[in-house]
C-alpha cells in the first residue's frame, strides 16, 4: 500500500497562516510548549460554513511540533468536534494547545473564532505521541 500524500489534496482547498511565535517549528527551533495558533479560511474567500469549521478543528500541524520530540506522524485515536454557530464570513482564529503528554498520548483542545470574535467551534483530539 502507497503512503498517502503529503500534504492531504484537501489542503489545497484552504489556507492556513500560523502565528509567528508558534512556526518555530518549521525551521527546526520549536518553542517547547505543545501550543499553536493562527488563522484558516476556504480558498477563493469561500464563506465559511459548519462544514469548514470541521476542515479548521483538524488541519493544523499536531502541537507536538513545538514540543522536544521527534517529529512524526502523530495519529488520531479519536477526534471530537463542538459546533457551536455559523461562522462569519473572514478568516477563522484558531488556537490549539495540550496539558498533558503523557503515557504515548496527548489530547489538544481547540478553539475557533470567526472573523466577529464569536467562539463558533471547540475541539478536543486524542492522539498518540510520535515514535523516535
Amino acid at each position: 500500500m502507497a503512503d498517502p500524500p503529503f500534504p492531504p489534496p484537501y489542503m489545497a482547498q484552504v489556507e492556513l497562516r500560523l502565528h509567528p511565535e508558534d512556526a518555530g517549528f518549521a525551521v527546526g527551533r520549536p518553542t517547547g510548549t505543545p501550543l499553536l495558533r493562527g488563522w484558516f479560511r476556504l480558498r477563493d474567500d469561500e464563506t465559511p460554513d459548519t462544514v469548514a469549521l470541521l476542515a479548521a478543528v483538524d488541519s493544523f500541524p499536531p502541537t507536538i511540533v513545538n514540543a522536544d520530540v521527534p517529529l512524526a506522524w502523530t495519529p488520531t485515536i479519536e477526534l471530537t468536534a463542538h459546533i457551536r454557530a455559523r461562522p462569519a464570513p473572514g478568516w477563522l482564529a484558531c488556537s490549539f494547545a495540550s496539558r498533558f503528554v503523557s503515557d504515548g498520548f496527548l489530547e489538544v483542545d481547540g478553539e475557533v473564532w470567526d472573523s466577529t470574535g464569536v467562539l463558533v467551534a471547540q475541539s478536543r483530539q486524542l492522539a498518540l505521541v510520535p515514535r523516535a
